[in-house]
C-alpha cells in the first residue's frame, strides 16, 4: 500500500490486531526485511512496516536528508493513517529515525526498541562514510554487496542460509542510488547522542554480539544515555540480528513489550 504524507508517497503494510508497533528498516533495505518478524508480531500487535524516504516504494527526493526529516515522514504517515500512539522498533538507520522520532514526538511513543544502531560517529567513522559515498557515486550501490554481506551476517550464517543472504543483498542492489547517498550523508553528520536524555518512554536496546558496524559498545552508549533502558546482546549475530537470530530477536521484543504494556 501507499499513502501520501509529508509531500511524498510512502510505501507501507499494516497487519495484525492490537497496539500499534512500527518497524523502521536498515539503510539499503526496505520494509520486506522484516519478513520473519511481521507474522510473529502481528499475533499480538497491529504492525506497521514502512519504507523510509529513498527506499523501497517510497519516493526518492534529492538530498540533503536528515533524521528529523525522516521522523516527520513517519509522523505524517501516522497522521494519514489516523494513528496517535505507537511503539517504534528501528534497526540501524531505522534506529536513527526512531531516536529522532522518540525525542521529537515524545507523546506519541509508548515504547522504543533500538536494534544494532548508533547515536554518534567518531571522526574516523565520519571519514569512512565520506569514502563510502564517493565509492557509491563511482561504482553504484550494488558494488557494496560483497562487503555488506560480511558486515551483516556471520560466516556461519552465510554458509548455512545462502538463500536468505541473497534475498537481502538483492534489496540492497535495487536500492535507489540518490536516496542511498542522501542517507549516507545524513549518517556522516550523525549526532543524536545529546538528544537521548530526553527519551522518557520504556526503551530496549538490542545488538548482535559480533556486530562490526554498530558494535556492542555503541549499544552500551545508547543504553547509558537513556535512563531506565534495558540492553540485550544476542549471541552469534552481526549487524542484521533480526534476520540472523529471528526467534531470539522476536522473543526479546515481545517480552519487553509485554513487560511495559506496549
Amino acid at each position: 500500500m501507499k499513502a501520501r504524507a509529508n509531500g511524498i508517497e510512502i510505501g507501507y503494510d499494516a497487519e495484525g490486531h492490537g497496539p500499534w508497533l512500527v518497524l523502521c528498516h536498515s539503510l539499503g533495505l526496505d520494509r520486506s526485511m522484516w519478513f520473519q518478524q511481521v507474522p510473529v508480531f502481528a499475533r499480538s500487535h497491529r504492525v506497521l512496516a514502512w519504507d523510509a524516504r529513498g527506499h523501497g516504494e517510497t519516493t526518492s527526493t534529492p538530498g540533503p536528508y536528515d533524521f528529523d526529516l525522516m521522523a516527520r515522514d513517519l509522523a505524517a504517515l501516522l497522521d494519514t493513517l489516523r494513528v496517535d500512539r505507537v511503539a517504534v522498533l528501528g534497526l540501524s538507520m531505522g534506529g536513527n529515525i526512531a531516536m529522532a522520532f522518540a525525542s521529537t514526538f515524545q507523546d506519541r511513543v509508548s515504547a522504543l526498541i533500538l536494534s544494532d544502531t548508533i547515536a554518534s560517529y567518531d571522526p574516523d567513522a565520519r571519514r569512512g562514510w565520506r569514502e563510502r559515498i564517493a565509492a557509491v557515486k563511482r561504482d553504484g550501490v550494488a558494488s557494496l554487496a560483497p562487503i555488506q554481506a560480511e558486515r551483516w551476517f556471520t560466516d556461519g550464517f552465510r554458509a548455512s542460509h545462502p538463500e536468505v543472504v541473497e534475498r537481502i543483498l538483492n534489496l540492497l542492489r535495487h536500492t535507489d542510488q540518490q536516496g542511498y547517498i542522501a542517507v549516507m550523508e545524513a549518517l556522516a553528520d550523525l549526532n543524536l547522542l545529546p538528544r537521548l536524555s530526553s527519551v522518557r518512554c520504556p526503551t530496549l536496546v538490542i545488538v548482535g554480539d559480533e556486530d562490526p558496524t554498530t558494535p556492542p559498545s555503541a549499544a552500551e552508549q545508547i543504553h547509558q544515555a537513556i535512563q531506565g533502558s534495558k540492553l540485550v546482546v544476542l549471541e552469534h549475530a552481526r549487524h542484521l540480528s533480526p534476520i540472523e537470530q529471528p526467534e531470539a530477536f522476536s522473543r526479546a521484543v515481545l517480552e519487553f513489550l509485554a513487560e511495559v504494556g506496549g
